[in-house]
């Protein structure tokens, strides 16, 4: 039993030869890791329901990026909404960053408990970047998990948690195949006396951790991605679909495309309100604002989303 355990054609491959036949079956196991885990997921056999207007926005951005898409979408529709404004950063401070800080006009009761936080945090001046080093980012999960999870979950956007279970066992077994095999080859190499097994090694971290990328499961179902593409092309003004984009629809045109659907449309400076999103960003003189972020009483017909922003190799001076 020994013998054949030690002398069998897999056994006495020659390394390099060996490394090509685990590299192949890797190979194999991976394909057919990922095939198996997007056949998992049936949520497309369902007809994908019709690009609408009027489903909540704050849904859709949720959706489509989690908390921290529906935490930007908040921000952007309630300066949209003269809520919230936009300003420079006041002189002398440590950094010339646009700001953003609550108008304090009334109609909070308008506004969902998450949104009046929104608003409670910026009656001081913050930047974008502390918006997200602030507690916003749980109170969005929070919001996202309780208001919005549970019906995207029942319409099969969001990845089902059987597609995840077929995920870990599909991982588990490809696993155990390729740690497998490769024990084996360690096991004749130690027997026959041979050390160099520095490649095998290698090459077994690598398999695992493509195995683990190539099987991982996205947040969003096939469903949902599906649709939150169809919804995003077919509100985009400059889409060769219906062309839809307009004042009413601007909310969701941002939830479902993010502030980059704002190119040419009147809230366009707003792509820059997020250094994520526009990490070259000069951040910020924006017209209407030149009072800085010293006040939040400023009524909502002088928002800075109203007003034009420095661009191009301009000053901004007067």
């Amino acid at each position: 039993m020994m013998d054949w355990l030690l002398y069998n054609p897999i056994a006495d491959l020659s390394g390099p030869a060996f490394l090509l036949v685990y590299a192949l079956l890797a190979a194999a196991i991976v394909v057919a890791s990922r095939l198996q885990v997007q056949a998992g997921d049936t949520s497309l056999a369902v007809p994908l329901p019709a690009v609408a207007t009027d489903r909540d926005p704050s849904q859709v951005a949720y959706l489509r990026g989690g908390p921290n898409e529906l935490l930007r979408f908040t921000i952007f529709d309630l300066i949209r909404r003269g809520f919230l404004r936009m300003c420079d950063a006041l002189p002398g401070g440590k950094a010339e960053k646009q700001q953003i800080v609550a108008t304090g006009i009334p109609g909070s009761e308008q506004l969902t408990r998450f949104q009046r936080e929104v608003v409670t945090f910026y009656a001081t001046p913050h930047t974008t970047a502390e918006l997200f080093k602030s507690n916003l980012g749980a109170a969005a999960t929070l919001e996202g998990d309780t208001a919005y999870k549970p019906a995207l979950e029942a319409e099969h956007f969001l990845s089902s948690p059987e597609v995840r279970s077929t995920a870990t066992l599909v991982r588990l077994y490809g696993a155990l195949v390729l740690t497998g095999f490769a024990a084996y080859r360690l096991f004749v190499a130690m027997m026959k006396g041979h050390n160099n097994v520095i490649f095998l090694t290698i090459m077994v971290v690598v398999a695992l951790l493509v195995l683990l990328k190539f099987t991982s499961v996205p947040r969003l179902s096939r469903r949902g991605r599906e649709y939150i593409s169809r919804l995003a092309t077919a509100l985009h003004p400059s889409s060769a679909g219906p062309a839809l984009a307009g004042a009413a629809v601007v909310p969701i045109l941002v939830a479902a495309g993010g502030m980059a659907a704002l190119a040419g449309t009147e809230y366009e400076q707003m792509n820059a309100m997020f250094p994520r999103r526009n990490k070259n960003s000069s951040g910020g003189c924006t017209s209407g604002c030149s009072g800085g972020c010293g006040s939040s009483s400023s009524s909502s017909g002088s928002s800075c989303s109203s007003g034009s922003s420095c661009g191009g190799g301009s000053g901004c001076g007067g």
